[in-house]
């Protein structure tokens, strides 16, 4: 039971942070594009075109969630190829060829492609699904400001 109950700590923990990581970075990248400038100062000093402080406030937070959420969400997916061996080749190739600068050459640890697969294979795989989940959940949140956005958008004719 004890091993259980740290075991759901731990996946919780996992989670929390990594909301916590991306929400600080989108709600910084958003305070980097403007989200408390007026909106007539912001529209003078870019090519942004805003009609309102809402479509402004909005434009930026979907900007910020979309960013962070890609980010998170791609880096899960990576994982889950490594995970898969996807870059097993690749690893193995640069550990030979850096083993061609040893001195005893013949000291390497595995022979063939093979050998250091099956070493791959008995090693725990890194977990990648709180960064999928909670990119995707910051994608959605993306796509929600994207809406409130294009339902208050009005085009301005300069």
């Amino acid at each position: 039971m004890p091993k259980e109950n740290s075991n759901i700590k731990s996946v919780l923990l996992r989670y929390g942070i990594t909301f916590g990581v991306c929400l600080v970075a989108s709600f910084l990248f958003a305070l980097l594009m403007g989200l408390f400038t007026p909106w007539q100062e912001l529209k003078q000093s870019s090519s942004w075109n805003f009609d309102s402080e809402l479509t402004k406030v909005m434009f930026v937070l979907t900007n910020g969630t979309f960013s962070v959420g890609a980010l998170a969400t791609c880096f899960g997916l990576l994982i889950m190829a490594a995970n898969g061996g996807a870059f097993e080749m690749l690893s193995y190739g640069i550990k030979r060829f850096i083993s061609l600068f040893q001195k005893d050459i013949n000291k390497i640890k595995f022979k063939t492609f093979y050998d250091y697969h099956v070493y791959n294979s008995s090693k725990p795989k890194t977990p990648f699904l709180f960064l999928v989940f909670v990119g995707l959940f910051f994608l959605a949140l993306s796509a929600i400001f994207l809406i409130i956005y294009l339902v208050n958008y009005v085009p301005v004719i300069v």
